[in-house]
């Protein structure tokens, strides 16, 4: 009875799965992005709901349908998600990730931080 009482307190979100790339579970499970130049910055979101990516832009929730690290010669391995209509590349630096996003055959860089 007290392990039926203790389950019910603990919050849902302990027992949410999370995020993978590649088979790799120690990914940013949320990041948020500013993406374009200064005077037109645009925020980018990536969440993991549910053991699935999301990633919201332009006020649209585009599912990530593939996710995986890119194989690089030399330095940080980046972080590709892919959902429909736009690809984001993520690299990995010591307290951001920079960013490349192509939406509809256009390219947009920027900056994300993990949450």
């Amino acid at each position: 009875m007290k392990n039926l009482l203790f389950a019910l307190l603990i919050p849902a979100s302990v027992f949410a799965a999370d995020c993978e790339v590649g088979g790799i579970s120690d990914s940013p499970q949320s990041m948020t992005c500013e993406i374009g130049q200064e005077k037109t910055l645009e925020k980018l979101s990536l969440v993991c709901d549910d053991g699935s990516y999301k990633i919201s832009w332009r006020g649209k929730t585009f599912d990530v349908t593939d996710a995986y690290h890119e194989d690089v010669e030399e330095g940080s391995s980046p972080l590709v998600f892919i959902a429909e209509k736009l690809t984001l590349r993520t690299v990995s630096f010591t307290s951001y990730s920079s960013a490349q996003l192509v939406s509809d055959g256009k390219g947009m860089i920027g900056r994300c931080f993990n949450k």
